[in-house]
């Protein structure tokens, strides 16, 4: 490298323009000698992204460092403002989802950038895709799903085809892009082909046994890889036929069902009811003996990996309700969580202990959030919005960096020696990113499914922070897609003389959900006495669970809650 004219270059290409009065030195290192004995002095570095030949001249200086800083935000924010708006009356929840945001519209469809995970991974990134959707970048959405859909399958095939099947299932929902589906119907359709043919050629009349995942090649059955394949295959087998493929729909409809009841046979054969109500039910399928649960989830290997994938079987709505709810106990008392977040111990080992040798974000026992945004599906359908809002401020505070907002796959959380901060593995984390961006809209919106995974109900404000209906506070939501069509609310508090006020513009296809409520969570759990809508006096109110029904209202409504 040479420095010229405050010009770092390699060869005819420059590198950097630098502040003037710098030297290199050993090479590659730019030193200043800098006197501060009368204040600060201020140091100004572009560098290019790719090296170039640039034959002008160029002086930075505080004025040029500005203005290039205003261009960037002005760019970004004209970005985010394509999407829906998510304002809550909290700054760094605010802040760190913009920033999530443009880290993911970096990422596309790689789970991370500049390391080796810079490469796709279905599961995860079908998520993270999905979430760009949810937050009104829907465009973004369906090129990251039409990339990872071109993308070479790994070795746990059929998992993947469920995840790309499901996620279509649910972009088509949000957007009613019938084009997508149209488009791309001779794939669906041979995906739908390779199922039958799994189910014709298995002895048990299901899917093919795969490896468990990237990290464990034992190969079996396993309910996760078989529960998201049968979401996938049932969705877009419905949605074939309501868009006219009569044929084909009522052909994969069937088979769907048949994998259901065979699998569904299957988890009773092998579930496990512990004595304090929580039920266990493990990944393998059909094998000889029962396993047997995991008193400490995270103390073995299989154990933490069981903690990371079986979410994936939870939330596809295979379980029925009172499975799930054992399953949900099962995790809160043996483990799953700290702090609301997914724990995980990669060697393992003991908790307090540490690998000397181990790699970084997992050298100790700790976390692996990548693997959040199933779980907090289920926390929804469980309607538990105050491990949801544990988890999301345990994210916000302890699960990515301090201002920074950066999260990697697994972070340590037990000491290590001579290391004052923790570590993380191989970050950014397009997933870990998205866990933290779903909360929040699940905090917000939230929709659930009802049979063949049409959508049902539309829940608004169900998970939300008490505090943030503090006095003089408000929550806004604008643009924001849903399964009926795009909302605008806006919730403002003047709780402290009894107050709530809601305006609510519903969406256009609000008459197709069978069910619509607004939550309204005051500080200290208020009782609801009085609801009026549009002026008038309103008696669809409960009490118990702060929600309002709204279910048959369209257009723009205005409601006043009195406390």
């Amino acid at each position: 490298a040479l420095l010229e004219d405050n010009t770092i270059k390699s060869g005819n290409k420059t590198r950097a323009f630098v502040s003037p009065g710098g030297i290199l030195s050993e090479g590659n290192r730019l030193v200043y000698d800098l006197d501060i004995s009368k204040g600060d002095r201020e140091l100004y570095l572009a560098r290019l992204l790719h090296p170039a030949r640039c034959d002008h001249k160029m002086t930075i200086t505080a004025d040029l460092y500005q203005a290039e800083k205003r261009e960037l935000k002005d760019y970004w924010d004209g970005e985010l403002a394509k999407g829906a708006t998510f304002d809550v009356p909290e700054e760094r929840v605010n802040n760190a989802c913009k920033n999530l945001l443009i880290q993911n519209f970096f990422h596309g469809y790689l789970y991370s950038i500049g390391n080796a995970y810079q490469n796709w991974y279905q599961p995860e990134c079908n998520d993270a895709a999905q979430v760009l959707g949810e937050f009104g970048f829907l465009k973004r959405q369906r090129a990251i799903h039409e990339v990872l859909f071109s993308r070479p399958p790994k070795p746990y095939r059929t998992w993947e085809m469920g995840e790309l099947l499901s996620h279509f299932a649910q972009y088509f929902y949000i957007s009613r892009d019938t084009t997508f589906i149209r488009d791309y119907q001779p794939e669906i359709l041979e995906y739908l082909r390779q199922f039958e043919q799994h189910m014709i050629d298995s002895d048990k009349g299901v899917l093919a046994a795969q490896i468990y995942d990237g990290d464990i090649p034992n190969k079996g059955l396993y309910l996760h890889h078989q529960a998201v394949a049968w979401r996938g295959m049932r969705d877009m087998a419905f949605i074939l036929k309501s868009l006219g493929d009569t044929g084909n729909g009522d052909r994969y409809l069937s088979l769907a069902q048949q994998l259901q009841a065979r699998l569904t046979n299957e988890i009773h054969n092998c579930k496990t009811l512990l004595p304090d109500g929580s039920l266990f039910i493990p990944t393998e399928l059909f094998t000889e003996e029962k396993p047997e649960p995991y008193e400490n989830i995270t103390e073995t290997r299989y154990g933490s990996y069981w903690n990371l994938v079986f979410p994936y079987a939870a939330a596809s709505g295979l379980l029925d309700r009172e499975m799930l709810s054992g399953y949900y106990r099962y995790l809160k008392n043996h483990g799953a969580f700290l702090l609301g977040m997914v724990r995980f111990n990669y060697y393992p080992l003991p908790t307090g202990s540490y690998k000397i040798d181990g790699l970084p974000g997992y050298k100790t026992p700790g976390l692996d959030n990548v693997y959040g945004p199933c779980l907090s599906r289920v926390m929804a359908i469980m309607d538990d919005p105050d491990r949801m809002v544990l988890s999301f401020y345990a994210k916000l505070a302890h699960g990515m960096t301090r201002d920074t907002f950066i999260s990697g796959e697994g972070d340590t959380v037990g000491p290590f020696p001579d290391e004052y901060y923790r570590t993380f593995y191989l970050g950014p984390a397009n997933a870990n990113n998205g866990w933290f961006l779903m909360m929040l809209r699940l905090m917000l919106i939230a929709e659930t499914e009802g049979e063949n995974g049409t959508p049902e109900k539309l829940q608004l404000a169900f998970s939300t922070p008490r505090g943030w209906l503090e006095q003089g506070k408000q929550i806004r939501v604008s643009k924001a897609p849903t399964f009926f069509g795009e909302i605008d609310y806006r919730i403002s508090s003047d709780i402290d003389n009894g107050n709530v006020h809601v305006t609510l513009s519903m969406p256009k296809q609000a008459d197709s959900a069978s069910q619509i409520l607004l939550r309204l969570r005051t500080p200290g759990n208020k009782t609801i006495k009085k609801v009026t809508i549009n002026g008038k006096g309103y008696k669809a109110f409960d009490v118990k669970s702060e929600t309002i029904d709204l279910t048959g209202k369209t257009g723009l409504i205005r409601l006043s809650v009195r406390y």
